[in-house]
C-alpha cells in the first residue's frame, strides 16, 4: 500500500501555477495469482481489536464510501469496458473487480435504486483506467494486435523448438515473416467503422515504432524517439489516452520533448532496469544490416524474402529473438498506457467540475510503483511511511493514517476558503442529485425539489400544469369515446 499527499504544484517534473489534484493518493498494488500468502484471518470485533481486512471486503469499502460522503473520492482500477469477467482467478481480477465492485463501474446505474444493491458503495465514484482494452482508443490496438502477433506467435505449434530442431529453420522463419508481416498492416479483428482511424493510427505508430527500436541508437534515445513520436501523433486525436492529458496540461508549457523525457526515463527506470522484462541485448548484438534488413521485411509487404535463406541457424534463432523483445517491448509500452491513463484521469478536470479530493486505485503491483514513482517525481507527491509488508499479500499499518486531516489541505489549492466551500458544495449538490433521482427511479417521480432557483421551480410547477392538462383532456377523450361505444 503507497499513500501519498500532495505537498507542492508540479507537472511531469516543472512548476505549474495552482492546479487542483487530489490531495490524498492511496494505491494497493497486487500480483496477478492466487490468494497465496495473504493476511491470517482475524476479527474487528475482537478484544484486542485487532482489525484487518481484505481488500475486497464490503465493510473495508464502506469505510471509505463514508469519507466519500463528504468528500469527492474516486476509486481507479486496472478494469476495462472490454476486460474478460472473471477469466482470471487471482484476488485483483476475481475476488476484487469481477465478484465486488463490477457493478460499480456501471455509471447509468449511479441513480438508480438497483446501484445500492449491486455496488457496495454509494459515493464512491469509479472509474476504468485499463485502454488495452477499450476498442475505440488507438492504445487498444497497439496492445491487442501487434503485441499479440508478435508475442503469441513463436508460441502456436512449437515454433521455438522447430526454429532449433529443423534442417531448414530459413523456411520455418519465412513463414513466421509472412504470418507477422500482415498483422502491423491491417487489423484482422475489427470491423467497426467507428474504430478505422484508430486501427490505421496503431498501425501507422507500430510500424513507426519498429524502425525505432531496431535502429542503431542507444537505448535510452530509442525509447525516447517512441514516446516523441507518440505525442506527436496522438496529442490531438480523441480516440487516444491523450485526449485526457489535453485536459490537465492547459497552461502547464510542457514541450512534446519534455513530455518524452519524463515518460521514457520512467519506462526505462521500471520496465527495463528494475523489472528486467526487456533484455535489450538482443537486439544490439545483431549486425546492423541484417536488423535493417528484418525491418523492411516486417513493415514492408512487397520485400523480398530472399535474405532470409541466405541467413545461418544463429542468424535466424537471433531474429526470433528480436522478435520476441519487440513483442516485450510493445508489451511495456502498454503498461505505461495504463500508468499514464491512470495519472491523466485522475489529474483532469471531472464533469459537474466535482473535483477529486482522494484519489484510491487497485492495479498489478508494477503499474502502482511507477504510478508512484511519476507522482513523486513530477507532480509535486510525497509518499508517507505508513506500513510495513511481511508479504505483499499481508500489509500492517504502523503509523497512522489521517486521510481526513491531510483532505483539509485541499482548502490551499483552492486558494480560498470561499472557492473551497463551492468546489465541495457542487460536489456535495451532485451527490444529492443522484440520490433523489434514484429516489425518482423507485417512486416514478419526475421534478427534482433539490435543484433550487426560480427557474427550475417555475418549470416543475409548469411542469405539473401540463400533468394535469394532460390528464383532464385524457378524461374527457375517455368519456366521448365511451359515449360512442353506448
Amino acid at each position: 500500500m503507497f499513500y501519498l499527499t500532495r505537498t507542492q504544484f508540479g507537472f511531469m517534473g516543472k512548476s505549474v501555477p495552482r492546479h487542483v489534484t487530489p490531495s490524498v493518493v492511496v494505491l494497493w498494488g497486487d500480483q496477478h495469482q492466487d490468494d497465496a500468502e495473504m493476511c491470517p484471518s482475524c476479527l474487528c470485533d475482537s478484544e484486542e481489536k485487532n482489525c484487518c481486512y481484505t481488500i475486497y471486503d464490503k465493510e473495508f469499502l464502506k469505510g471509505w464510501d463514508q469519507i466519500a460522503a463528504e468528500y469527492p473520492v474516486d476509486f481507479f482500477t486496472e478494469y476495462s469496458t472490454g476486460h474478460l469477467e472473471g477469466q482470471e482467478k487471482n484476488v485483483l481480477f476475481r475476488r476484487f473487480l469481477h465478484d465486488t465492485v463490477r457493478h460499480c463501474h456501471k455509471k447509468g446505474l449511479r441513480s438508480k435504486v438497483e446501484y445500492t444493491t449491486d455496488c457496495p458503495t454509494t459515493h464512491i465514484r469509479w472509474h476504468y483506467s485499463d485502454p488495452r482494452f477499450e476498442k475505440n482508443l488507438v492504445e487498444h490496438y497497439i496492445f491487442q494486435h501487434i503485441h499479440g502477433a508478435m508475442s503469441n506467435l513463436f508460441q502456436a505449434n512449437g515454433l521455438i523448438d522447430i526454429l532449433w530442431t529443423h534442417s531448414n529453420p530459413q523456411l520455418i522463419m519465412e513463414d513466421i515473416l509472412k504470418e507477422l508481416r500482415p498483422a502491423v498492416h491491417r487489423y484482422r479483428m475489427d470491423n467497426d467503422p467507428a474504430h478505422a482511424d484508430a486501427i490505421n493510427h496503431a498501425l501507422h505508430l507500430c510500424r513507426e515504432f519498429i524502425v525505432i527500436l531496431l535502429s542503431d541508437l542507444p537505448v535510452e534515445k530509442r525509447i525516447y524517439g517512441v514516446f516523441l513520436l507518440y505525442y506527436i501523433n496522438l496529442y490531438d486525436r480523441d480516440y487516444s489516452i491523450m485526449k485526457q492529458y489535453r485536459k490537465i496540461q492547459v497552461g502547464t508549457s510542457i514541450s512534446p520533448e519534455e513530455f518524452a523525457e519524463f515518460i521514457s526515463r520512467h519506462f526505462m527506470n521500471k520496465y527495463i532496469y528494475t523489472l528486467g522484462r526487456i533484455n535489450d541485448d538482443v537486439i544490439t548484438r545483431v549486425n546492423s544490416a541484417i536488423r535493417q534488413a528484418l525491418t523492411k521485411l516486417i513493415i514492408d509487404p512487397d520485400e523480398d524474402m530472399s535474405l532470409i535463406r541466405s541467413l545461418s541457424r544463429d542468424q535466424i534463432l537471433d531474429i526470433s529473438d528480436i522478435i520476441g523483445t519487440l513483442g516485450k517491448y510493445f508489451f511495456c509500452m502498454s503498461s505505461v498506457f495504463v500508468d499514464l491513463h491512470t495519472i491523466f484521469r485522475m489529474c483532469k478536470p471531472p464533469k459537474d467540475n466535482a473535483l477529486g479530493f482522494l484519489a484510491l486505485g487497485y492495479f498489478g503491483h508494477a503499474h502502482v510503483e511507477n504510478i508512484v514513482d511519476m507522482l513523486a517525481d513530477g507532480f509535486g507527491y510525497q509518499l508517507k511511511p505508513s506500513n510495513t509488508a511481511s508479504s505483499l499479500r499481508c500489509i500492517h499499518i504502523t503509523a497512522p493514517l489521517h486521510p481526513l486531516s491531510d483532505l483539509e489541505i485541499t482548502k490551499h489549492q483552492f486558494g480560498s476558503e470561499e472557492a473551497y466551500r463551492h468546489a465541495l458544495q457542487t460536489y456535495q449538490t451532485v451527490l444529492k442529485n443522484e440520490r433523489w433521482r434514484r429516489g425518482a427511479n423507485e417512486l416514478g417521480k419526475i421534478e427534482n425539489p433539490f435543484e433550487g432557483g426560480r427557474k427550475t421551480r417555475r418549470h416543475a410547477k409548469q411542469t405539473r400544469q401540463q400533468g394535469r392538462r394532460v390528464k383532464t383532456r385524457r378524461r374527457k377523450t375517455s368519456t366521448r369515446t365511451s359515449s360512442r361505444i353506448k
